[in-house]
């Protein structure tokens, strides 16, 4: 039997003879694990539109396979097609079914290519890329894309991206200013974490929440642009960004930080250690402008602005007990 289907997964390959042109059954949903591994011959496989996932290393070290057909498959595993050489273009991407799976070339200015639409995790984490320009075709990015890329300077979204995800663009230490652009709803955990020179943040109205340590070790950071669509943010969003000066509101308004206590957002557990004594409630802290900052309640219950003007309550937030003496500025 040339192949072995168990509930719809693709659990073994073994043909009598060697195949070059591999066409997936019609049913099957879920290519398993090392199933095609050390396949030699195979220069092509075809895909039905039935299957949903390929699973990790399917295809690892099919070195002469140059083609994958298919109308696009869900979700496929970052080394489904590890050392599969003739899968990578001449600038050396390796794109499957629409997801760029790896980047072998040796371009330091990147251009994602217009066929992508989604890219999985890790492709360029760790890489010297100094600019990365990503087409409006590509509607997902994988946690940790482009993390710990030293010298990556300047970053161009997608229109149609909606989640930056955890650690997307963490310890990217050249980043010095970032848009954010109004069709993203949410940015992740820790995506931002890390880049220390980063100075400047515009997020534009329609992200909805900002998740726990989100610009975590910004230190650089001076100002942040929030808009009125944001509803929540995470606990330790801003923890050490000790140069933190600025919030400003989307109607221009600007709020300055107190000097004196620069870090001004951190867990309940770091009063003490910041040599401060821990609040004895959750009486919600009031900025001037429309946010409400609050410590982290030990129940359930929800604080809300008894004014609406003050706009929205961001929940979760942490806001030092002794930063009460807020006053407008002008950069």
């Amino acid at each position: 039997m040339e192949f072995k289907i168990k509930k719809g997964m693709l659990t073994k390959y073994d043909p009598e003879e060697p195949v070059e042109n591999v066409v997936i059954p019609d049913g099957v949903t879920e290519i398993n694990d090392h199933v095609f591994v050390g396949r030699n011959e195979i220069v092509s496989v075809t895909f039905p539109a039935s299957v949903e996932a390929i699973r990790a290393h399917a295809f690892q070290d099919c070195t002469r396979l140059k083609r994958v057909i298919t109308a696009g498959v869900p979700r496929i595993s970052p080394d489904s097609f590890e050392r599969c050489p003739g899968l990578i273009d001449e600038n050396g991407f390796m794109v499957v079914g629409g997801k760029l799976l790896s980047y072998f070339g040796k371009a330091k200015d990147i251009v994602i290519p217009g066929s992508v639409t989604e890219i999985l995790p890790k492709v360029f984490s760790n890489s010297y890329i100094t600019s990365v320009v990503i087409p409006d075709s590509v509607k997902t990015i994988g946690h940790s894309a482009f993390s710990a890329c030293p010298y990556l300077a300047s970053i161009s979204f997608p229109a149609g991206l909606k989640i930056i995800e955890n650690d997307l663009f963490s310890d990217c230490c050249s980043l010095k200013e970032i848009t954010i652009p109004g069709s993203v709803l949410e940015i992740g955990f820790r995506a931002f974490a890390g880049c220390m020179y980063l100075k400047k943040v515009n997020i534009m109205d329609g992200v909805r929440r900002i998740e726990p340590n989100a610009f975590d070790g910004c230190f650089d950071l001076q100002s942040i642009t929030i808009p009125d669509s944001v509803y929540s943010v995470g606990t330790e969003t801003f923890r050490e960004c000790s140069h933190l000066r600025y919030v400003i509101a989307s109607d221009g308004t600007i709020t300055s930080l107190d000097e004196e206590y620069p870090e001004a957002f951190f867990m309940d557990d770091d009063f003490e250690e910041n040599g401060f004594d821990e609040p004895e409630d959750p009486t919600p802290y009031v900025l001037p402008g429309r946010f409400i900052f609050r410590p982290e309640a030990e129940d359930d219950v929800d604080y809300y602005p008894e004014d609406d003007s003050l706009g929205y309550y961001l929940d979760t937030v942490l806001m030092r007990k002794y930063i009460l003496e807020l006053e407008n500025a002008e950069i």
